[in-house]
């Protein structure tokens, strides 16, 4: 419950929360790296536990389950989240390592892209240009 990382306690599937102090089953949870691009450019993003199974339609516990037992509805799974069409809301912060600085990207909330919306919405912009009002770009 702590969403603290356990370990193994010698591979034989008992795992020790050392924050608790006590065994633990553990929940797999997602740390998912991905390369995005659209119109303006393309960055390496990434995804915790919130937003990831949004992204591939599935928790970690069922992607680890799938994995044990070699189901081929795993691959595609991954397959089918590199194809889809999603609009992503993002943070991006500066790190520093090693005397380099580092740009993180990480997604805090997705939606599927909804044309009819997104279309709406650029023709409401062009029409406060078009009549020299200030854009609202939220």
């Amino acid at each position: 419950t702590c969403n603290k990382k356990v370990a193994d306690r010698g591979g034989g599937g008992e795992f020790f929360c050392e924050r608790c102090n006590r065994g633990c089953v553990p929940k797999y949870r997602y740390i998912l790296g991905f390369h995005a691009a659209d119109h303006s450019g393309e960055c390496w993003i990434t995804a915790f536990d919130e937003t990831a199974p949004e992204i591939i339609g599935a928790s970690g516990d069922d992607m680890k389950n799938m994995e044990d037992a070699q189901d081929p509805r795993r691959a595609e799974l991954i397959q089918n989240a590199g194809n889809k069409l999603l609009k992503l809301s993002v943070r991006v912060s500066e790190d520093t390592y090693n005397d380099e600085v580092r740009k993180r990207v990480v997604v805090t909330s997705v939606r599927e892209l909804d044309f009819i919306q997104e279309s709406n919405a650029l023709i409401g912009q062009i029409y406060q240009m078009l009549n020299g009002q200030p854009l609202d770009l939220r």
